[in-house]
């Protein structure tokens, strides 16, 4: 039997629901032991959950089609909220995270809690971190930058999860009741990190990137499989959005082509463009019947 693959939003919603779990359970692990690396954990995850209902609401409403004010649609929105979230809450939580524990560092206070509650908490979180990792993996190889983001959160949710486990094997085996704060820096440092990497990826985006080599050599393939298609050249393009492009280039045809033809031939590359995969590309084709030199940077005017 052939089971379906699941879709992105599919994926997002099982990531969301593993983080709410994650972050409930840690939380309550929290008030129970007093350990200051679980309400970390827990506020890690609960950045994650932010983030990624930033990111299914921005997928919803970047789908909206475009208007006279937006003729390319709302993609950015997705950035926008992405950056909002990465600057405001994250490096906030991060921050009071980081002066708690120093805090502890200064003045040491015997461990009290029950650190085996703490491990299994720890060892749960961890098996239940992976579950949406196979999914994940599969589709956060291309371009699709809400699966990435949730890719690489779970990674480093990983890392997080090992630095408290260090933290609790400090505590459980030596009594070294510095092993909470300085897991909870770590772990506020890995929150730091990742915000800091959504905020590039997002103002990145926001300011017109232009895509990989990649892109434009499977762009180049694609127009050049066209017969009547004699080269490609000056191609620019910059992201409109996570996972849209709009690209300029000339298209090299016979000189003695119609222009009846000629505006034939465009519409036929791009249908072929539109078919391509991980990416929505919104193109300007300026038939001519010169070849050209390869050009990413736009001339001023």
């Amino acid at each position: 039997m052939n089971f379906k693959s699941p879709s992105r939003n599919a994926i997002l919603a099982l990531t969301l629901t593993t983080r709410v779990i994650l972050s409930a359970a840690k939380l309550i692990a929290f008030f129970f032991t007093g350990f200051l690396f679980l309400l970390g954990e827990a506020l890690n995850n609960l950045t994650d959950i932010i983030t990624v209902g930033v990111t299914i609401a921005g997928v919803k409403i970047s789908e909206k089609g475009g208007d006279r004010e937006h003729p390319f649609g709302h993609r950015r929105l997705q950035s926008v909220s992405s950056l909002i979230v990465a600057i405001v809450f994250i490096a906030l939580t991060s921050y009071q995270l980081i002066e708690e524990s120093v805090g502890k560092l200064l003045n040491p206070v015997p461990t009290t809690g029950n650190a085996e509650i703490a491990m299994y908490v720890l060892i749960g979180s961890f098996l239940l971190n992976i579950i949406p990792l196979p999914y994940l993996l599969k589709f956060g190889k291309g371009r699709e930058i809400s699966i990435k983001t949730q890719l690489f959160d779970t990674f480093n949710d990983s890392l997080s999860l090992v630095a408290s486990g260090l933290g609790l094997a400090l505590i459980y085996f030596f009594n070294f009741s510095l092993g909470d704060p300085i897991a909870t820096i770590i772990i506020a440092l890995i929150i730091t990190f990742d915000a800091g990497l959504l905020v590039k990826e997002n103002i990145n985006t926001l300011i017109g990137q232009s895509p990989d080599d990649e892109f434009y050599e499977e762009l180049r393939e694609v127009v050049l499989t066209h017969e009547q298609v004699k080269g490609v050249h000056d191609m620019i393009g910059e992201y409109i959005g996570p996972k849209s492009v709009h690209v300029d280039f000339d298209m090299e045809l016979d000189p003695d082509m119609k222009l009846t033809k000629s505006d034939r031939v465009v519409s036929e590359v791009k249908k072929m463009i539109s078919e391509i995969e991980e990416v929505q590309v919104y193109c300007s084709i300026h038939p001519c019947s010169h070849t050209g030199e390869e050009r990413r940077i736009a001339e001023h005017i």
